[in-house]
């Protein structure tokens, strides 16, 4: 039915672990959202293949990638971690030893919707850009560095996914 298509436009938004104003950024080439998953087949002598009730799945992580044709100074720190924004005696983007809690956004989502009109949030949560720093310079272009946010479990539990997606008729 086309009603279910999911459209591919939609936004971007970053909100970061001390709860600031959410960000939205304005994207060129779009983005992803993938879940990288791995199984592990529980295999006995004389199966020929994989046997129902004998996969067990070992882990999954979240991405959400994004195409940022924007890159606000004030926010470079949480979308690159490991990163920080010093105001000495003018502003500098400098690098850091080591990530702390702060690098971890509370969530960054998506917000879509689908041809009959129902919104699609999808949200990974507890999220960090570990990729390379990557800002690609072209002639007559602007600069626009995919930027790879992982959703990451929290020591208190390790078993919920990081990630939701939820669908709303308003």
């Amino acid at each position: 039915m086309p009603d279910n298509i999911l459209l591919g436009e939609g936004v971007f938004t970053i909100l970061s672990s001390s709860g600031a104003t959410p960000v939205d950024l304005l994207c060129r080439g779009g983005g992803e959202f993938r879940v990288d998953r791995e199984f592990r087949r529980v295999v006995a002598d004389g199966d020929r293949g994989a046997v129902v009730g004998r996969i067990r799945k070992v882990g999954e992580e979240p991405h959400l990638v994004l195409n940022s044709l924007e890159l606000p100074t004030a926010d470079l720190a949480h979308l690159f971690s490991g990163t920080a924004m010093t105001t000495a005696n003018s502003t500098a983007w400098t690098p850091l030893a080591d990530l702390t809690t702060s690098h971890y956004l509370a969530a960054v989502y998506f917000t879509g919707e689908q041809m009959d009109g129902t919104g699609c949030v999808i949200t990974i949560f507890n999220a960090v850009n570990l990729e390379p720093i990557s800002l690609p310079f072209a002639d007559k272009s602007e600069v626009v560095p995919k930027i790879d946010f992982l959703g990451c479990y929290t020591s208190s539990d390790r078993t919920t996914p990081p990630w939701s997606v939820a669908f709303t008729t308003s």
